[in-house]
């Protein structure tokens, strides 16, 4: 339980546990960059109040290990920053492009690795 990040309540109702994000996230975010590809599923609204590990996924972003991502499509500061980085391809995922992306994704990491 102690690297729990959210408690579900109800439909709808999390209480997020920002402190786990801010101290397990990040030290996996740095162990990560000795790797080559970090995959990081997903980033969303629970990270609203984890600055440390906000700042730890932004310089991740910037780093070089390419990160295969999920982000959620939920308009908030953290997430809106992220979208804003130069570095990221960002791939939206409809019902009309899902059956394709696999086969685009794969060609982006052979070019990537």
């Amino acid at each position: 339980m102690a690297n729990r990040v959210a408690h579900r309540f109800s439909k709808g109702k999390y209480q997020a546990f920002t402190k786990v994000f801010d101290t397990l996230g990040v030290s996996i975010l740095t162990k990560a960059t000795a790797y080559p590809l970090i995959v990081m599923d997903e980033l969303g609204f629970m990270e609203g109040e984890a600055y440390k590990f906000q700042k730890a996924v932004l310089q991740t972003i910037a780093g070089q290990v390419p990160i295969l991502g999920v982000i959620k499509p939920d308009s908030t500061p953290f997430l809106d920053l992220v979208r804003s980085c130069p570095e990221l391809e960002i791939i939206e995922v409809s019902e009309t492009n899902r059956d394709n992306l696999p086969q685009k994704i794969v060609e982006l990491l052979k070019c990537l690795l």
